[in-house]
């Protein structure tokens, strides 16, 4: 077998070819970190400026910040003479293996896209989508975080979201909220509703525009049943219906209109929430 020699000279030039692009390498990388970085925060400020939702740029800068570090790690790699070409070949190779196992994560990144797109909802709105109920905290590439009325981070996929059906509850300015009351046999129909719809409207935070609504509902054996609505903010939804709710409660006992002698205390439960 044939053995290469290379002369002092030969490894002296060799060393410093390599240490050069070397030293190209990491100049590159640095100077295109902070030129990606200016890139990136000039689009972020331009894209914020022109009204895009705070979600949505972020989407896109992570999109194109991700795009442009793949362009600079090919570069790097075209500096040590390395056919970028066939490398590229290899990471879409590489993707196309990786995009069909995680077939689930694509459809969810893609979902996540078209609901930053959409806005059925936005951050802060209190939603029912995918099977879980609460304000939306954050909605990111493939999940979006929802807190449940008890306090519980729920991280739902984005693909579910699209899927399914989206109540969003903060998308019009008030939201109804239905209570019952019962009578007792031979009340006063009449005079209850006057005396509810007069002191409900002491309850803080209702929709200026709404004022509460007090009708009779139905007969039964038990007792008339009265419908009680009210109209609040979703931010202030239930305030209005506990504070509803220790008014039906003390008006009516203090107007000796109690409830049915077969209930122990007055039925006043929420039939719907919008």
């Amino acid at each position: 077998m044939k053995l290469l020699v290379f002369t002092s000279i030969q490894i002296q030039e060799l060393l410093l070819s390599y240490l050069g692009k070397i030293v190209s390498a990491i100049a590159l990388w640095v100077a295109g970190g902070w030129g990606i970085k200016l890139l990136i925060g000039f689009c972020r400020r331009t894209l914020i400026k022109g009204g895009m939702q705070q979600g949505l740029v972020s989407y896109v800068i992570s999109i194109v910040g991700t795009t442009l570090k793949v362009f600079l790690l090919l570069s790097i790699l075209g500096v040590f003479g390395i056919q970028t070409t066939s490398f590229a070949a290899l990471i879409a190779g590489a993707g196309l293996a990786v995009g069909t196992a995680a077939s689930g994560l694509l459809s969810s990144f893609a979902a996540g896209a078209f609901l930053q797109g959409l806005r059925p909802f936005s951050v802060g709105d209190y939603v029912n989508a995918g099977n879980t109920e609460g304000t939306v905290k954050e909605i990111g590439m493939l999940v979006t975080t929802i807190v449940t009325p008890d306090n519980v981070n729920t991280l739902v996929p984005n693909g579910k979201l699209l899927t399914d059906t989206i109540k969003n509850y903060s998308s019009n300015k008030a939201r109804r909220i239905q209570l019952e009351a019962n009578l007792d046999e031979g009340d006063d129909v009449v005079k209850a509703i006057e005396i509810l719809q007069l002191s409900l409207q002491s309850v803080a935070n209702q929709s200026p525009s709404m004022p509460p609504v007090v009708d009779l509902l139905e007969f039964k054996k038990k007792g008339p049943r009265l419908a009680v609505w009210l109209y609040a903010p979703t931010e202030h939804y239930w305030q209005v219906y506990f504070d509803a709710n220790r008014i039906i409660s003390n008006v009516l006992l203090r107007h000796d209109l109690k409830p049915s002698n077969n209930s122990s205390q007055i039925e006043a439960e929420s039939i719907s929430k919008s």
